[in-house]
């Protein structure tokens, strides 16, 4: 019985320190709990974790995002909003003062939430974090803060997602890759894996001048679902089917496996912004409004050989016509000419 008090006063104690956690987390972007969810503070305090992350990505936009973009999201997200009764501007600049926040997001109370939580969760918190750091170090010329270090051996699976994404860089974007579904289409054999992905996206996705696409659209998750089963068979053929373990389904009881789009129920979540970001590099943005391209030239690489060949021929058919008015008065002026000439000669 002795045991047991023990353990029970070490839950209690456990369960005060995750609900200060969550108390500290909270006041990033002035958000509050509802009471009943106090009681068990594993979860409330992931998705505040996940929030904070969130607010922060927001704020300073992924991947190739134009200035003017940003003040459009500032703008749209006025509290009180889904990122709390703060200005997602504030939560920038706390996150960018010190390690604070960092320390916060990655604490060992953190990791216990984590360690009770999903598996949806927390593939998305691990995709979450590892891009926190990707933004850092894309404003800060490729340095990280010193709290990063902590926070990766906290949560070492981050490592293993960073890992896993440089082996599949290094065959995307091998000539000697091939699609492992669907048909190529003609003339583009000498084309990497990637380079073709990076069509399909570019092809579809609006220029950032147009407007975005929601990343909620049926034929832009059409695209990123068939690259996910791509990368899925590639890694089963690797080492590399690790990582793929964060990401896996778990095993539900019957009546709770319905649901939403799914890939057959093997994914409890699919990092559609991760794919993006990857396929995209260079030339893709994403804010909360949606992904778009950042230049219109992107898509003269991308054009299939069809298409070039279509373009080529309706430009020399408008030069031609454009051509035969000019020719026309020419001969026109030069019959003129030689009219009023002759009238000379004659006089």
């Amino acid at each position: 019985f002795r045991r047991l008090s023990e353990a029970a006063d070490e839950l209690r104690q456990d369960l005060a320190e995750l609900r200060i956690a969550l108390a500290a987390l909270c006041e990033v972007t002035s958000c509050r709990v509802p009471t009943e969810m106090l009681e068990r503070p594993q979860v409330p305090l992931l998705a505040e974790a996940t929030r904070v992350a969130c607010a922060v990505l927001a704020a300073t936009g992924e991947g190739e995002v134009p200035g003017g973009l940003l003040s459009k999201t500032y703008a749209l997200f006025k509290p009180p909003s889904i990122f709390g009764k703060k200005r997602v501007e504030d939560v920038l600049t706390a996150w960018e003062s010190g390690k604070e926040v960092l320390e916060q997001l990655t604490s060992e109370h953190v990791r216990l939430a984590y360690d009770c939580s999903p598996q949806r969760f927390r593939a998305q918190f691990l995709c979450l974090l590892n891009r926190l750091m990707q933004s850092q170090a894309k404003q800060n010329d490729g340095c990280i803060s010193e709290g990063w270090r902590t926070a990766l051996s906290r949560f070492p699976e981050v490592s293993l997602w960073r890992d896993f994404l440089a082996c599949l860089k290094t065959w995307a974007w091998d000539p000697a890759s091939a699609p492992t579904t669907g048909q190529k289409s003609p003339g583009e054999g000498s084309k990497t894996w990637g380079e073709r992905r990076k069509c399909e996206f570019v092809e579809l996705l609006p220029v950032h001048t147009h407007g975005a696409m929601p990343l909620d659209d049926s034929k832009l998750q059409g695209i990123i679902l068939d690259t996910w089963q791509d990368i899925g068979a590639w890694a089963a053929q690797t080492d590399s089917s690790r990582a793929l373990g964060l990401f896996t389904a778990d095993m539900l009881p019957s009546s709770e496996t319905t649901g939403s789009w799914r890939i057959d129920d093997q994914w409890a979540y699919v990092p559609i912004v991760d794919i993006l970001l990857f396929v995209g590099e260079g030339v893709l943005g994403i804010t909360t409004q949606g992904a778009f391209i950042v230049d219109s030239s992107a898509r003269s690489g991308s054009a299939s050989p069809r298409a070039s060949r279509s373009q080529s021929k309706r430009r020399r058919r408008n030069n031609r016509f454009s051509s035969q008015p000019r020719s026309r008065s020419r001969r026109a002026r030069r019959s003129r000419s030689k009219r009023r000439s002759r009238s000379r000669g004659r006089r």
